[in-house]
């Protein structure tokens, strides 16, 4: 079989295709990694605190004498990379900053500054400590728009000063994307100082590095993988379906212009393989890209950058370019009309293909599968199909259908030549589409980050893990997280409209959820990196043969642990930073979502869980809506293991409250559940994080943050903060919000209360 029983799960994270408009242009590099404190280079010596936080602990089930150390950073090169901090690490070995020769400086606080911009020194001295409580007062008061009333509207309240940050701007449109994008700024200093402590990183150091350095155009190597997977820019032989080539560039590749393709490990509860197909995450990116190129400009990069890679052809005319422009403007807007709606996973045998599209039949979906990924044996009708959205097929198949192969054919060889070109010279072609060798010059390296990370997802995640988090710090976010988890099961069992057996089911569900944020330990050493990556190579003639032959050596590992050990995990470097998956009862989240906004270590316990908490909870609730009724505990697919009893009860908080039949899901359970860990584990002895708010208050606003945005498209990884805060009595009562006042209505919908 082509899957081992039992592997490391999961479905594949997004890819890390990002077009080449899409590369950063911004001007200063944050240090907005972890508590995104600027390091020494140098270990801190650090002074543990006495209060361990028992409950956190049994939460675990370890303590932190079980995990192995982080080793010492010692590397004097990586200075600019933040150092993992935690008001409660432990002790490591190592001078003083004072016995390194290490002085202190500050940044001041500004429109644009986050707590992550501020290059502190001891991160756990009282002054840093107080320092970074001024620095989170600050930029939380600039933030919130004191003439809007909370209690009339607050996504406005919260959100109503903020603004992308300037140095991420037009790309950027939410506060999620602002982390994605800072994310690919350190990703170099994240490198060098994960390499120093697993020199099995050398590996995708030295692809990163390549991409760097590359100073000649490679643009037939390019040309000639192109060719092979039927991308042929004003060519079309039709010997291969669109369909096909989509398959292809997803599983083969990790090239996800349209959807993602990864295959889940197999289970105990039957032989079926179980292809995973679901929605590109870059969609929204992708279009805003194409929003921002003016009209009028188009057909003149489009024709230069065709000239650069086919130097002896006739140009395509501007009718000809312009027809593109269009092409592309539609079917971006047919796939971003998708994403916007919500979503409705589904998983079913290809037999039942018919269920839900008309448009192909299981023989040639059966086919089209085969040819394209090459399964030994093959793909039957027998094999699972899942969906992120049972909609998502049929929706393809309709552009494909309406748009004709040829159209669609230079749809995506365009898409792909705007993410990838500059793979076969990112000076050259950089230059060519942005205009400047300036512009080309601030953009490289991001550009380089992107690409790289898609070939080494797992060795990038674990030099990260190292590199800006102790194990003990690794640890501790882990046990908040299990605390969440256990407030959600028992608010699952003290929800009275529930009877005893569906109670029991529910809490169960919520409690097996596996959560996948880190790489196994196993992972996290350099054996197991260097062993993962053994057949993977060392160097390479160019930047774009590194990563054609990086992309082959990971196709090879389809089926292995370390195949499935890298699924598991999510990009940093693109959205979303969080995702459930029905068919693995799994949360995934992204290494690079453990900063600010979303993760303080040292913040106030209203802070973390209306944070982190709020936006994993939303992630975890999902296991018992309305697809995660259909799976058991186990695993296994059923039409719902909701009692009859309670079966009524259920669909009317599910959708027979709000307003057009609207889900309640997952926002509104997830704020029950968030608050219901934060009021267990909140110290009420702890110092308020401003004189002005309550922990309270400031929970609800840490909560709305990282909904912030200024587009719909925006909005499609952020959740609905009026949603979940005006069906929730606590806002309320934390604002004093008058009764029948817009947050405060007298009819609520609730899930688990």
């Amino acid at each position: 079989m082509l899957t081992p029983e039992d592997k490391q799960p999961e479905v594949g994270a997004p890819s890390s295709a990002v077009p080449v408009e899409v590369a950063d242009v911004r001007k200063n590099v944050p240090t907005d990694a972890g508590l995104a404190l600027k390091a020494s280079g140098v270990p801190q010596q650090k002074t543990p605190r006495k209060n361990t936080d028992k409950r956190r602990r049994k939460a675990r089930g370890t303590s932190p004498t079980q995990e192995k150390a982080t080793p010492a950073m010692q590397s004097p090169e990586v200075a600019s990379v933040p150092a993992a901090a935690s008001a409660h690490a432990l002790p490591t070995a190592g001078p003083s900053r004072q016995e390194a020769g290490v002085s202190s400086s500050t940044s001041p606080v500004t429109a644009d500054s986050s707590p992550g911009d501020s290059p502190q020194t001891d991160p756990h001295s009282a002054s840093q400590t107080h320092l970074f409580c001024i620095l989170c007062r600050k930029l939380l008061h600039h933030q919130l728009k004191k003439d809007v009333d909370a209690c009339d509207n607050f996504t406005a309240y919260v959100c109503g000063q903020w603004q992308p940050r300037k140095i991420f701007s037009p790309l950027s449109d939410s506060v999620l994307s602002d982390m994605a994008f800072s994310w690919r700024k350190i990703f170099k200093a994240v490198l060098e100082r994960g390499t120093s402590i697993l020199p099995a990183g050398r590996k995708v150091a030295a692809m990163f590095n390549s991409c760097l350095t590359q100073a000649e155009a490679h643009v037939d190597v390019l040309k000639e993988f192109m060719r092979a997977r039927g991308l042929l820019w004003w060519e079309y032989s039709g010997r291969k379906p669109p369909l096909q080539i989509l398959f292809d560039l997803s599983f083969n590749w990790n090239v996800d212009l349209w959807f993602k393709v990864r295959i889940l490990p197999n289970t105990a509860q039957g032989p079926q393989r179980r292809l995973s197909i679901t929605r590109s995450p870059l969609i929204p990116l992708w279009s805003r890209v194409f929003n921002l190129i003016p009209r009028d400009k188009f057909a003149t990069v489009y024709k230069a950058l065709y000239q650069l890679f086919w130097i002896n052809r006739r140009l395509p005319t501007h009718k000809e370019a312009m027809s593109v422009y269009s092409t592309q403007g539609v079917i971006l807007r047919r796939l971003l009309e998708s994403t916007r709606s919500s979503q409705s996973p589904a998983f079913f045998p290809l037999v039942a293909l018919a269920n839900h599209t008309s448009l192909a039949t299981p023989k040639y979906m059966e086919n089209i599968i085969n040819r394209a990924l090459q399964f030994d044996p093959p793909f039957n009708q027998d094999d699972l199909l899942v969906l992120s959205d049972s909609t998502l097929l049929d929706a393809v198949l309709t552009v494909i259908r309406d748009f004709g192969d040829y159209a669609v054919l230079q749809h995506f060889t365009w898409f792909f030549m705007q993410t990838y070109a500059a793979l076969a010279g990112p000076r050259d072609v950089l230059r060519t589409v942005h205009g400047s060798s300036e512009k080309a010059k601030e953009i490289w390296p991001r550009y380089c980050a992107v690409n790289t990370e898609g070939s080494y997802k797992l060795m990038v995640a674990a030099l990260s893990a190292v590199a800006l988090f102790t194990a003990e710090e690794r640890w501790r976010i882990d046990s908040y997280l299990k605390i969440v988890q256990q407030a959600a099961a028992k608010r699952t069992q003290a929800a009275q409209w529930l009877d005893e057996e569906t109670k029991k089911v529910a809490a169960e569900k919520l409690l097996s959820v596996r959560t996948f944020l880190w790489p196994s330990e196993k992972y996290l050493t350099n054996e197991g990196v260097e062993e993962a990556y053994k057949d993977f190579p060392e160097n390479g003639t160019s930047f774009v043969r590194l990563w054609i032959d990086s992309r082959q050596s990971g196709r090879r590992t389809v089926g292995s642990e370390a195949y499935f050990e890298e699924q598991r995990l999510t990009s940093s470097v693109s959205l979303p930073y969080a995702e459930y998956v029905h068919m693995l009862n799994a949360v995934k989240l992204a290494v690079g979502a453990m900063r600010p906004p979303l993760y303080y270590p040292r913040g106030t316990k209203a802070m973390l869980y209306g944070g982190l908490g709020y936006f994993f909870a939303r992630q975890l609730t999902r296991a018992v809506d309305d697809e995660g009724v259909k799976v058991d505990p186990q695993g296994r697919v059923l039409s719902s293991w909701v009692s009859e009893a309670s079966r009524p009860a259920f669909e009317k908080r599910l959708r027979g409250c709000l307003a057009q039949n609207e889900s309640v899901f997952p926002e509104v359970p997830a704020l029950e559940v968030a608050y219901a860990a934060f009021r267990e584990d909140v110290d009420h002895a702890q110092d308020r994080l401003s004189p002005e708010l309550s922990e309270e208050q400031v929970f609800f606003i840490a909560t709305c943050s990282t909904s912030c945005t200024k587009t719909a498209a925006g909005n499609a990884f952020s959740g609905q903060c009026n949603k979940a805060v005006m069906n929730f009595a606590p806002f309320a009562q934390a604002f004093g919000c008058a009764p029948g006042s817009r947050m405060n209505p007298e009819k609520k919908c609730s899930f688990f209360d």
